[in-house]
């Protein structure tokens, strides 16, 4: 018992110590065979216990700042509107749009966009109805582009909104990329990430191919898939 506290008053962090004394002097109490040199070493740990607690009870608290309840700040976080500012600004083919007009202007555009037809703002800001309808349409569009794939070279039907589901919107993703054309109707998709393939394709689909090419007409509202193999 004596070596035990030696050590861990040499080893550990106050806090940590009462934790190891406390689980040794446990221990020793309700052990099935409990003997006199457990019964000696339970009185030495119970007196540091004792020594621990009134020394932890003399000492001077530190100021902290005030709490709520459940330890929880009081003060409430910045609203989204004050961490982002409140002026809208967006991204069109030139570049930001600083001016107001212009800027809602853009918007209403993009939400009367075919590819947001299932946005949340043409969902009326339902939440639930958004999920919904985005998890059809992504289901929706993995299996037009799956019958894509099948059919190599043949136009397949699939909608803008299946379509955006599934690949969103033009950039570089975690599938690869996705473009557009400067007239905006012609979309190509490439994907190169394995993975990524599967999930969209199935495993059983992709075996032995490495990349997928997706080519989506707008107007048509159709695509063409071809894939590489390995």
């Amino acid at each position: 018992a004596l070596r035990t506290i030696r050590l861990t008053e040499a080893n550990k962090p106050p806090n940590k110590r009462i934790w190891t004394i406390n689980t040794m002097f446990y221990r020793a109490k309700h052990h099935p065979n409990q003997t006199q040199g457990m019964r000696d070493a339970m009185e030495i740990f119970e007196a540091w216990i004792k020594d621990y607690k009134l020394k932890k009870s003399l000492a001077p608290k530190s100021k902290t700042k005030k709490r709520g309840k459940k330890g929880v700040d009081t003060k409430k976080p910045p609203s989204k509107t004050q961490k982002r500012g409140s002026k809208r600004k967006l991204i069109g083919k030139n570049g930001d749009c600083d001016d107001e007009e212009a800027a809602k202007e853009l918007h209403e555009k993009r939400v009367k966009s075919q590819h947001n037809g299932a946005s949340l703002a043409n969902c009326g800001g339902n939440f639930g109805e958004f999920h919904k309808k985005t998890r059809e349409n992504m289901k929706s569009g993995k299996k037009s582009v799956r019958t894509g794939l099948q059919s190599m070279g043949n136009r397949i039907k699939i909608s803008c909104v299946a379509f955006t589901a599934v690949f969103g919107a033009p950039g570089i993703h975690g599938y690869g990329s996705h473009v557009v054309d400067e007239d905006g109707k012609q979309h190509t998709v490439t994907i190169d990430n394995r993975r990524e393939m599967e999930k969209i394709f199935t495993k059983k689909l992709t075996k032995g191919r490495s990349y997928a090419r997706i080519r989506f007409f707008t107007e048509e509202e159709q695509c063409i898939v071809d894939m590489r193999r390995e």
